[in-house]
């Protein structure tokens, strides 16, 4: 009996003695599928704030891709006016050179006109005082003629 006795105290033990090993790898095996969840946690976030990251940068990098976009066509746009205000101001000059140039023309024609007329003017006169003459010359003729049928 005693001996009876012994054997189930030893097989109890033997059992509490399994159980409890059983219950620690259990424990053991519940850590390590938390440490394992908890490292995956941790490496989704980190790739999480990677993504996020980059977005930001790829947002950044677009960004100043459009400023740098906007300044060229700002660049561009004054050039073309400066370049059309350069045209205005040639096409006015040249129209302004154009207009000189033929009141100039113009006031030539006029003064060889005006010269002109007073060679005429002038001719007139020398051909009247010519004629004026000859006819003097004439009359003086006559007289003296007239003065010797006379005597």
């Amino acid at each position: 009996a005693q001996q009876q006795a012994h054997a189930q105290a030893q097989a109890r033990a033997q059992e509490e003695a399994q159980r409890r090993a059983q219950a620690e790898a259990h424990a053991q095996a519940q850590r390590q599928a938390q440490a394992e969840a908890q490292r995956r946690a941790q490496a989704q976030a980190e790739a999480q704030a990677q993504a996020q990251r980059q977005a930001q940068a790829a947002a950044q990098a677009q960004r100043q891709a459009q400023e740098q976009a906007q300044r060229q066509a700002q660049q561009q746009a004054h050039a073309q006016a400066q370049a059309r205000a350069q045209e205005e101001a040639q096409r006015r000059a040249q129209a302004e050179a154009h207009a000189q140039a033929q009141r100039q023309a113009q006031a030539e024609a006029q003064r060889r006109a005006q010269a002109q007329a007073e060679a005429q003017a002038q001719a007139q006169r020398q051909a009247q005082a010519a004629a004026q003459a000859q006819r003097q010359a004439q009359e003086q003729a006559q007289r003296q003629a007239q003065q010797q049928a006379h005597a």
